[in-house]
Formats: structure tokens, C-alpha cells, sequence
């Protein structure tokens, strides 16, 4: 039984999980350590698992259009110590159902010096549940909704980024 299945256009960096699968999670360390520029995660996923995506380098990770994501893991997007593992977007622009994200959002740079996570993108009007502070190293610019940024701003622990928090176009 195939745990996922995708295409990959190395020569471009892209990872696309196929759409129309039944993928419904990526499981723990599913792409732990990987090199992709872009990976695109299909509508029909409800969780990322457990350090799925730690220690890549990813620059955007995107969610199809319809996400039905609602749960991010612990350590799911958490660089560690990779030099020049940055992720630089997490477009989750389309995941509306959003729930919890319990994973920690930074990297670091070829230098060795700890990076904030330059852009998240968040669809979700109803801020997500935070199990901790998931940008220790800081934020650039958080996107939400328009008619929510004063939610996001008031919400637990996003009031920490709230100069940070600005509308979804």
C-alpha cells in the first residue's frame, strides 16, 4: 500500500503530490531532509504529520485550492540546525479549515545565524489554536483575511506578531 504518491520535475526543484488521490495526511518525516524549490499539497490533505517536512530545503510550500488541511504537527516545518534550510512561504492561503498548527516556523541561513520565516499566508478566518510561540526567531508578514485581522491580532499568542499581521489579497 502506497503511503503517498507524487511527481517530482527535479530540474525544476518541484514536488507536486499527484491530485485526486486519497492522500488525506502526510505522515511523520514523510520529506524529512528533502531538496525541493516548491512542493504543492493536495486539496484532499486534513493533517501534516509529525516533522513531515523538517530539516528540507523548501523555499514555497503551497496548499491546492479547497485545502481540507485542518492540523499542522509538532516539528512539521522546523528547520533545526540545516544550514540554508530556510522555507521563505507558507502559502496556506487556501486552507480555510485550518484548525491547530502545534510546528515551530524558522531556519538557517549559510551563515549559521537563526532566520525568521519571511511569509505566511493564512486563509483561515477563525485564527488556528498555537501550542507555543511558532515564530521564535520572528516574522516579516503574517496575510489573514481582511475582515479578520483585528481576530488575529486579539488572538492568543498572534497578538505577539500583530504590527506583523496584514490583509490576504
Amino acid at each position: 500500500k502506497k503511503k503517498y504518491t507524487y511527481t517530482t520535475n527535479l530540474s525544476h526543484g518541484y514536488l507536486q503530490l499527484c491530485q485526486n488521490s486519497s492522500l488525506s495526511s502526510i505522515g511523520k518525516t514523510a520529506f524529512r531532509g528533502t531538496h525541493f524549490a516548491t512542493i504543492e499539497i493536495p486539496s484532499e490533505v486534513t493533517e501534516i504529520g509529525w516533522y513531515a517536512f523538517s530539516s528540507a530545503y523548501i523555499k514555497v510550500i503551497s496548499f491546492e485550492e479547497g485545502s481540507k488541511l485542518t492540523t499542522i504537527a509538532d516539528g512539521a516545518f522546523e528547520m533545526g540546525t540545516l544550514q540554508g534550510a530556510m522555507i521563505e512561504t507558507i502559502d496556506l492561503s487556501y486552507c480555510e479549515n485550518l484548525q491547530s498548527i502545534n510546528s515551530t516556523f524558522y531556519g538557517m541561513n549559510n551563515y549559521g545565524s537563526w532566520v525568521s520565516l519571511p511569509t505566511l499566508k493564512i486563509g483561515t478566518k477563525t485564527p488556528p489554536t498555537l501550542s507555543k510561540e511558532i515564530f521564535p526567531h520572528g516574522i516579516n508578514d503574517i496575510y489573514v483575511p481582511s475582515e479578520s485581522i483585528e481576530v488575529y491580532k486579539s488572538a492568543n499568542i498572534w497578538s505577539n506578531h500583530k504590527d506583523k499581521i496584514k490583509a490576504l489579497n
